[in-house]
């Protein structure tokens, strides 16, 4: 897959492949990758740290790497090896405290 200009940040983007490579150098940690997929994620960016939590946004992309429109910021949280998945309007405020 290709990453669409969109995912061109200066935050690390992983898009989720069949032949994922080097994951060890995209800092994004195994568990929250393995999370997206089960939650039919395919694109995982690191967004930053909010309150003692490292912040992940996620969503999809199809076969030519464009976008699929997912709604409001969806995001996983990863604080001491546990995961939470947070959409709706509390993704959208935490989108918002993010920036």
């Amino acid at each position: 897959m290709l990453m669409g200009e969109e995912f061109t940040t200066s935050q690390p983007t992983v898009v989720l492949t069949q032949k994922l490579k080097n994951l060890t150098d995209m800092k994004v940690p195994q568990i929250v990758l393995e999370a997206a997929r089960a939650n039919g994620f395919n694109r995982v960016s690191y967004r930053g740290e909010i309150d003692g939590a490292k912040a992940f946004s996620v969503g999809a992309v199809d076969e030519n790497g464009n976008p699929i429109p997912m709604g409001l910021p969806t995001f996983l949280l990863l604080k001491n090896n546990d995961i939470s998945l947070v959409s709706g309007t509390k993704g959208l405020d935490l989108h918002i405290r993010l920036k």
